[in-house]
């Protein structure tokens, strides 16, 4: 499912159309990728004079950042341009970033007075932190060393074959899979990450079999499973 914006400024309007489409993307896990487009030759974002508007377009940012970061589907993150600030930190949202390799991210937060939005943002290696402390100019390629970006391009042809490629590799995993792995990658700690991946075989997908389980069929077989546990319990309690 492509995304495709040439809004210059991040504004209410453009957070509000995202989040309307994250949260579509919530009910139907059916959808195997969201793909953003965001091909911008200058980006900018709204300058505030009263406290309370600056803190409800933080609060929206960030509503809109975390809806992204936990979709079920893999996301794409195609970005083409020059980025300031806030657009930089569409970066670390998706699972994959390609990007014209001219594309220019300026992490200039603070020339703004203002401080990263996205709750990722802490997790970055302290190389890119420092980026942003001294409100650092990369190019695509500079960050493909620090793994923002997965793949740089040079021209529209060869975008297409590795944006083509990915999608591929999508579409031949187990979606009920991804989704499993994606949720797995997500969870605070190894227990619970190893609750979600010890129940990941209940897709059945391990199996010779001609197709994976649809998403559809993955529901169907929690219900079932559910009275099982439930018997278990009572068998264990008697």
């Amino acid at each position: 499912m492509p995304i495709v914006t040439k809004n210059q400024q991040l504004d209410h309007a453009l957070i509000s159309e995202i989040l309307q489409i994250t949260k579509w993307l919530e009910e139907h896990m059916e959808v195997k990728f969201v793909h953003f487009i965001f091909h911008i030759d200058q980006t900018s974002i709204p300058r505030f004079n009263e406290e309370n508007k600056y803190l409800q377009y933080r609060r929206k940012c960030k509503e809109m950042f975390s809806q992204i970061n936990s979709l079920p589907q893999i996301s794409i993150m195609d970005m083409k341009g020059s980025f300031k600030s806030i657009w930089c930190e569409f970066l670390y949202q998706c699972n994959f970033t390609i990007s014209n390799a001219n594309t220019v991210f300026c992490w200039d937060h603070l020339k703004s007075g203002i401080l990263p939005i996205s709750t990722s943002t802490f997790n970055l290696s302290q190389q890119l932190k420092n980026t942003i402390l001294t409100s650092k100019e990369m190019y695509a390629s500079d960050l493909r060393d620090n793994t923002l970006v997965c793949e740089v391009y040079d021209d529209e042809a060869q975008r297409k074959r590795r944006i083509i490629k990915i999608k591929k590799d999508i579409f031949q995993s187990s979606p009920t899979g991804l989704i499993q792995l994606k949720h797995a990658f997500s969870v605070e700690s190894i227990d619970e990450y190893q609750k979600v991946v010890e129940h990941s075989h209940i897709n059945g997908d391990w199996k010779n079999k001609p197709e994976f389980s649809s998403v559809h069929e993955m529901k169907t077989l929690i219900k079932k499973a559910k009275p099982k546990e439930n018997d278990d319990l009572k068998s264990d309690h008697n």
